[in-house]
């Protein structure tokens, strides 16, 4: 019964994985269009709400930067770590090439 088990999750993880992440791109993508104005809004923001002394204000425009904040440094995190196992890959196809020692300049004799 255990193979069971990991059949089921073997199948149910190779269905909604991918589903996942097709739901997840248009969510990426208008977090990542939309964290500038974002960023400015909130910036302009707690400075006045800064300026008043009001904390709730401050708290809440901070709250409302945090779930983009963490996807895009997420993403950025996926991003690092696909570029760096590219990297490895293309480091490693190339043919290896054996060092041999630099030769000796020519002189000429005037």
């Amino acid at each position: 019964w255990i193979r069971i088990v990991i059949w089921v999750y073997l199948v149910l993880s190779a269905v909604v994985w991918p589903l996942f992440m097709i739901f997840w791109l248009p969510t990426l993508w208008q977090a990542l269009l939309s964290y500038p104005g974002l960023v400015r809004d909130a910036a302009q923001t707690l400075l006045t709400a800064a300026g008043q002394g009001d904390f709730a204000t401050m708290l809440a425009q901070v709250g409302a930067l945090f779930m983009p904040s963490l996807i895009l440094i997420g993403l950025g995190f996926e991003l690092k770590r696909l570029g760096s196992r590219l990297m490895t890959a293309r480091k490693n196809r190339r043919p290896s090439q054996p060092s041999q020692p630099s030769p000796k300049p020519v002189t000429v004799g005037i």
